[in-house]
């Protein structure tokens, strides 16, 4: 009997352990609440160019602080998800853009960099970005169209094509 007491306290010590230590840490952006965040959002932007083009752009925050968004299932990475920030303090963004131009200039393309900027409480803003010849610039801006952040260009390159394999038999 004593051999089981012992065995079981050091199963309920573990999962203890496992649970706290779980709750500790997060891979994801851990978005703050609204008290902390003081209303204070930032979100993607998705231009297109015709209801049939190929001619597009769409801009996400990929991470903020190196901690990947965890975009909803139903969203996806929807351009229109706000995701809630901490003001007066700098956080680095990760942004992703990917963009077309035609369907016969060799596209989709996509290129991410970072950006640094520190928040107004009580403010919306918008990531955005516009290629540049071989380069994508990227800025943030607030709603009113004020760039708020340095413009960073990047380099852009072809996104993965999906691979169909057809095994014959």
């Amino acid at each position: 009997m004593k051999t089981y007491k012992i065995i079981f306290l050091g199963l309920i010590a573990a999962m203890s352990t496992a649970m706290l230590s779980g709750c500790g840490s997060s891979v994801n952006y851990v978005q703050p609440n609204q008290v902390m965040s003081q209303s204070t959002t930032i979100q993607g932007n998705e231009i297109r160019h015709g209801m049939l083009s190929a001619n597009w752009t769409y801009t996400y925050v990929r991470s903020i602080d190196n901690r990947p968004i965890s975009y909803s299932f139903f969203t996806g990475m929807s351009a229109g998800y706000k995701i809630r920030v901490t003001p007066n303090m700098p956080h680095k963004f990760t942004i992703l853009s990917q963009f077309n131009q035609s369907m016969t200039d060799g596209g989709p393309y996509e290129g991410f960099g970072d950006i640094t900027a520190t928040l107004k409480p009580g403010q919306n803003y918008v990531v955005r970005s516009k290629s540049n010849g071989a380069k994508i610039n990227m800025w943030i801006e607030n709603m009113s169209g004020k760039k708020i952040s340095q413009i960073l260009s990047v380099p852009y390159n072809a996104m993965p094509q999906d691979e169909t394999i057809i095994v014959n038999n």
